[in-house]
């Protein structure tokens, strides 16, 4: 996807679509598995694992 540019970004309220409750949900699971004060932070992540394709690391 080299070059591939965002032509137009929509805000959708994640309470009255379920898909974007969906990727709000995951986006959630992965931010927590960053997290070193909790002992459970990579678990739902390793549950997403075989559907994840691909993680940035901005820093």
């Amino acid at each position: 996807m080299a070059g591939t540019k965002v032509a137009k970004v929509r805000f959708a309220d994640s309470r009255r679509d379920n898909l974007i409750q969906l990727v709000d949900m995951c986006t959630g699971a992965i931010a927590r598995s960053y997290r070193t004060d909790r002992s459970d932070a990579r678990r739902w992540r390793t549950m997403l694992a075989p559907k994840i394709a691909d993680i940035w690391d901005f820093r």
